[in-house]
Parts: C-alpha cells; sequence; structure tokens
C-alpha cells in the first residue's frame, strides 16, 4: 500500500521497525533503536536524493511518540513557525 502511493506522489518512505515490542524511547530513553534508525536514514539518502527541506516524520500508537519525542529531540520544533498556530 505505501509503496503505490508513494510511487503515485514520487515520495521515498522509509519504514523503520523497533528492535522490541515497542519503541526504546517509549520505554527506557532512546537506544538501539535511534542507531537503527541513523543507518535507515543514511542508507536511504546514499540511495534517494532527499531533500533536506521536506522530509517528515510520523508513526502510529507508539511510534507517533517516538517520531515526536526523537524529532523535537533533532530540533525538528525549529523547523515549525511557531507564530501561526493552527486553525481550529
Amino acid at each position: 500500500m505505501l509503496r503505490t502511493i508513494a510511487d503515485q506522489y514520487r515520495t521515498a518512505v522509509l519504514v523503520p521497525v523497533s528492535r522490541g515490542s515497542a519503541w526504546d524511547g517509549v520505554r527506557d530513553g532512546f537506544g538501539p533503536d535511534v542507531d537503527v534508525i541513523d543507518r535507515a536514514l543514511h542508507r536511504a539518502f546514499d540511495a534517494v536524493a532527499v531533500d533536506p527541506e521536506r522530509i517528515g516524520i510520523a508513526g502510529f500508537s507508539d511510534g507517533a511518540s517516538y517520531a515526536l519525542g526523537l524529532g523535537l529531540a533533532n530540533k525538528a520544533a525549529e523547523w515549525l513557525d511557531w507564530n501561526d498556530p493552527p486553525a481550529g
């Protein structure tokens, strides 16, 4: 399913899997899962032309918590325009 959508929109999708039953950052703080994601990102960037201004992170359940925590830990918040809050 993701491949079809990625192909349609000419987008690269990286789908890492935690080393355990949940992402380590959710349980005990960042650990081996970060290394796995880092290596996967390096391989993806070597294989595909990636525009660093157009990278998104997402997840579901524990993965969403991990994506948010890891993104914020890597200063993803600097990309947000805090002066323009979402409508609603």
